[in-house]
């Protein structure tokens, strides 16, 4: 029963609707803020930030946690994971934002597929060393993906070259969204 109230109790502070403690009132009765006290004592903290009636009183601590909880928080669409990475070098002048990428294979065959992908991609980055090449595996495929295109249409031109200086690999080359890394 203890577990579902510190749930509870969690979830609630978290949106802001609960009043963890009444400063001189009982919680059972209705709250009226002209009968509050003290809004900080004792490394209390107090948020009324979200509702002007409501008054939210935590701990000091609680309130840096939820600080950098906050601030580590990933902006919105950026949940997925990628199993593709940046270098490390270009990690702080590049950025991830909605595009388009050639797959260039896609396979499932857990005792080949990873050195096929390898192979391919050695194959690709001699013939156009201008395009990032990105081995991802998503259970249980290999897939070789190649650039970094902001529009459709020069996707379809990436891939066109691609098909014409591969001709073998054309019934697998295909336009997928994706997850770009472009210069800031």
């Amino acid at each position: 029963m203890r577990k579902y109230q510190l749930s509870a109790t969690c979830i609630l502070l978290a949106t802001g609707i609960m009043q963890a403690q009444y400063a001189g009132h009982d919680p059972l009765l209705p709250y009226d803020p002209a009968n509050n006290l003290s809004q900080e004592a004792d490394g209390m903290k107090s948020d009324s930030d979200s509702l002007p009636n409501l008054t939210v009183i935590q701990p000091s601590a609680l309130a840096a946690r939820l600080e950098l909880h906050r601030n580590a928080a990933p902006e919105a669409g950026e949940r997925s994971v990628q199993t593709d990475s940046l270098p490390a070098s270009e990690a702080g002048e590049r950025h991830r934002i909605n595009g388009f990428r050639v797959q260039v294979f896609s396979d499932n065959n857990q005792r080949t597929s990873q050195q096929e992908a390898k192979a391919k991609e050695r194959k690709i980055n001699e013939r156009f060393p201008e395009y990032e090449t990105y081995i991802v595996y998503n259970s249980p495929y290999w897939r070789l993906k190649v650039g970094d295109f902001r529009t459709e249409f020069d996707a379809e031109s990436a891939a066109d070259e691609i098909k014409r200086a591969f001709p073998e690999f054309a019934r697998e080359v295909r336009i997928v969204r994706d997850r770009i890394s472009v210069a800031r």
